[in-house]
């Protein structure tokens, strides 16, 4: 626990705060600082203190000063801002600021993965962070490892810098005896497949032209037939049109405006016979998909045929295999029965259904196979015999030579090393997988424990979004991961990032109250589901900026119920101490209403020094800080009462009423009334317990009935109870409220 500030110098506007008046703080520390007094930079040395980071500090030096030093005491003993204990930083310490939204939730309205990654640590805990270190540090070890294996690699890399063999091969390569005899009758074997290469490639280059000829077509598409009538069409065409060769697409929008049930025609709205119905029939296949697709085929495979160059073919085949001594003879037909096939094909492609006869085609293939057939066997004869092949040739010798080295030089102390190293990688490798699979399964439980209490909490603080993910990241790299994602309304889910404003995403969905309010969440189920919440010093930097009214006394709520050990969360341990600063005036005061045992503390003007203004810190008088506006508000009532005034919003009144009873209850019988006020009862309630006790002749019946009776005009704690006043007995309400003060 934080006991007090003994000293803090030239660190922001607090250029020379020393002993601070005695100040001692409590379990619940409430601080107001209003803008430019020195709020933030009270905040950033609990930030400095808990990472242990001096930086922060240093970067606040006070105008004008030339030291710095802070000085403060905790229940382990005192702390200096110079002290290694300082360096060493204060775990205990947890602080829900702007730089735990921008580091956990998002940073500039963008949700990106490390601020997952982060958020990752914060709800896995201290004890999911102890495996994740283990994980991190078994990982560096892997990497290390790693290193040196790829180092100890490098060896036998660098000594065969372009081998293809691998470090396993070459390790497993046996002894062979006489090894140099056996390279070189593996040369001599090399040196007679280089002379037939030449040939070879000839030979093969030839191979290919033989290949790659049209002669090798199967004209699947083109020997298919379609039934179609193409006479109807044509006949139909050259009967009634002036231009045979004109479009035909009138008749396609036509088909296509026909009804399935026609009975007249679409143009011309006469009776359409039966071989008006044949010839649409027809016209339908013609500009069917099928129809559209065999057409396509076809004309792709003629298109080839027509392309081939057949005299160029068969120069080609000629001349090359003639360089390498191999005489071909083509028949001299081949290039007429190309042409005569041509013809059958232009038939094929004027009607569909004609059926192409393949007869001199079939001749022209049967040209080409013969000259093919002719030329392997004067191939084989041109090419001696060889039973290897060069590469595998090049292959053997390469191995004998490797076989060499391996045995040759003293590689079994590196290979030794080699496993070594293996071994420790595995080792090390399965320790990780085996961490890994631990913080997997503790994860997924403290996941499932803290999205029931952030979608809890979530509800209690009145937001319009539940999570609908949450899950542990698990990739150790990697940045697609997403340990959350929203649904609002509980249907309408929101993306967490991208530039497309067309669509709901977290930036222009949520409102920056919205996002506060998430990442507050965030934090108070971290602490929640903390075990050791008992040890935690929580600090909350203004929490509730940009909050709405109803959000912030929902949120006051949740860190009332935080601070409280009850009937309630009695399975949970409270912190052992909090601390919230704020800059806003109203919940300053709200908070004081509600935590009436704190420590309340304002950060105040202390002159000025070489032209800067300077800061303190003061204890308040909490009922000065209350009572300004009860007491003008008590004022104004009394001025209705006794000056007839007129009332132009009785119920703003009673309201005031009751805020002014609750006030003064509270301060004046706050010993006697503290469970009721933890309880957050009201003034009738708060009557009844006085009357309990006997405080202040609240047993006197008259006394008692007369605060009773007041408290059902004013509506205290009945919600509503049917009845309301009018002007004249409205006055009478507030001048029974003046008369019942004064027995309070």
């Amino acid at each position: 626990m934080i006991l007090r500030f003994n000293k803090i110098e030239g660190v922001g506007k607090f250029r020379s705060v020393l002993t601070i008046g005695g100040l001692s703080f409590s379990d619940i520390n409430l601080i107001y600082g209003g803008n430019t007094k020195g709020k933030s930079t009270l905040t950033a040395i609990f930030k400095s203190l808990q990472s242990g980071d001096k930086t922060i500090i240093k970067g606040r030096q006070s105008f004008g000063s030339n030291t710095q030093e802070i000085v403060l005491h905790t229940g382990d003993g005192e702390i200096k801002f110079s002290s290694q204990k300082w360096s060493n930083g204060f775990p205990r310490l947890v602080i829900f600021d702007d730089d735990f939204i921008s580091k956990n939730i998002h940073l500039g309205g963008e949700v990106a993965y490390d601020n997952h990654k982060s958020l990752n640590t914060v709800i896995i805990g201290e004890e999911g962070q102890k495996i994740a270190d283990d994980i991190e540090k078994l990982q560096n070890e892997v990497t290390e490892i790693t290193t040196k294996k790829k180092n100890h690699g490098n060896i036998y890399t660098n000594r065969f810098p372009n081998a293809e063999l691998t470090l396993t091969k070459f390790k497993n390569l046996k002894k062979i005896i006489d090894v140099d005899s056996e390279i070189e009758k593996v040369k001599i074997r090399i040196n007679d497949v280089q002379n037939q290469d030449k040939i070879r490639t000839t030979c093969d280059q030839v191979d290919k032209y033989f290949k790659d000829a049209a002669y090798n077509l199967d004209f699947t598409a083109t020997s298919q037939p379609f039934e179609i009538n193409q006479k109807i069409i044509s006949d139909h065409i050259n009967k009634t049109w002036s231009d045979a060769n004109g479009s035909i697409n009138f008749i396609q929008t036509g088909l296509a405006l026909l009804k399935s049930d026609a009975k007249d025609c679409v143009f011309c709205g006469q009776e359409l016979n039966k071989s008006s119905l044949d010839l649409i029939q027809e016209f339908n296949k013609l500009f069917s998909e099928q129809y559209l697709q065999l057409q396509a085929s076809i004309a792709q495979e003629i298109s080839i045929f027509k392309d081939w160059n057949i005299e160029l073919s068969i120069t080609r085949i000629k001349t090359v295999s003639g360089n390498v001594g191999i005489r071909i003879d083509f028949d001299t037909n081949l290039s007429q029965l190309k042409t005569d096939f041509e013809k059958e094909l232009d038939k094929k492609l004027q009607d569909l259904s004609y059926s192409v006869d393949f007869s001199s085609f079939k001749r022209l293939q049967l040209g080409f196979l013969n000259a093919h057939s002719s030329y392997s066997k004067l191939k084989n004869e041109r090419l001696k015999e060889i039973t290897e092949s060069f590469e595998s040739l090049k292959e053997q010798l390469q191995m004998l030579e490797f076989a060499k080295i391996r045995h040759g030089e003293n590689w079994d102390e590196y290979f030794e090393k080699h496993k070594e190293l293996d071994i420790a990688f595995d080792k090390k490798k399965n320790e990780r997988e085996a961490k890994r699979a631990e913080l997997e399964e503790y994860g997924i439980k403290i996941y499932e424990k803290h999205h029931k209490t952030i979608n809890l909490l979530l509800s209690n603080l009145q937001a319009d979004f539940r999570l609908k993910d949450f899950k542990p990241l698990k990739k150790i790299k990697g940045k697609d991961e997403r340990i959350f994602s929203l649904t609002f309304f509980t249907k309408h889910d929101v993306i967490l990032e991208g530039d497309n404003t067309t669509i709901p995403n977290f930036r222009n969905t949520l409102s920056e109250s919205d996002k506060r309010l998430l990442a507050f969440t965030f934090f108070i189920s971290s602490l929640i589901n903390d075990k050791d919440l008992g040890e935690k010093i929580v600090v909350f930097d203004d929490p509730f900026s940009s909050f709405d009214s109803e959000r912030r006394r929902a949120t006051i709520t949740e860190i009332l119920t935080l601070s409280n050990t009850n009937e309630v969360n009695q399975d949970r341990n409270k912190p052992k101490q909090i601390f919230i600063l704020t800059h806003e005036l109203d919940f300053y005061k709200w908070c004081l209403l509600k935590f009436p045992t704190c420590i309340s503390v304002e950060i105040i003007n202390d002159g000025m020094t070489d032209g800067v203004k300077k800061s303190s810190l003061s204890r308040i008088n909490k009922d000065l800080f209350l009572e300004q506006e009860s007491i003008k508000d008590l004022k104004a009532i009394s001025s209705i009462v006794n000056d007839g005034e007129d009332i132009t919003d009785l119920e703003g009144w009673f309201s005031k009423c009751r805020k002014i009873l609750e006030d003064t209850y509270t301060k004046k019988y706050l010993p006697h009334l503290t469970d009721d006020i933890l309880a957050r009862k009201g003034v009738r309630t708060f009557t009844e317990t006085l009357k309990l006790k006997k405080v202040n002749g609240f047993d006197d019946t008259v006394k008692f009935q007369k605060l009773m009776n007041l408290c059902d005009d004013l509506n205290i704690e009945l919600h509503n109870n049917g009845f309301t006043n009018d002007k004249e007995n409205g006055v009478a309400v507030l001048r029974d409220f003046i008369s019942s003060m004064e027995l309070v």
